[in-house]
């Protein structure tokens, strides 16, 4: 959690958007000490990455069991 410090983030050149507004949030409404910031920040990425292999996998797999589903999302990417 130490590389997630703000101080240490606030080095970096290409933060996201959801870290630079964390940050903000936590200075000014956290009684967090730095070392707490930085652990929710590991656990709120943590739990984003841990989410998106399941889902991207079910989402899959129903587009390939389901013909409209998957005929669907290929007509909705034609269109963009």
């Amino acid at each position: 959690a130490k590389t997630m410090l703000h101080e240490n983030l606030s080095k970096r050149t290409n933060v996201s958007d959801l870290v630079s507004l964390r940050m903000l949030l936590n200075d000014t409404l956290s009684s967090f000490n730095e070392l707490s910031k930085a652990r929710t920040h590991v656990a709120i990425l943590w739990a984003s990455q841990a989410n998106t292999l399941p889902a991207t996998f079910w989402t899959l797999f129903y587009m390939i069991r389901c013909p409209a589903a998957m005929k669907a999302a290929s007509e909705e990417v034609r269109q963009m």
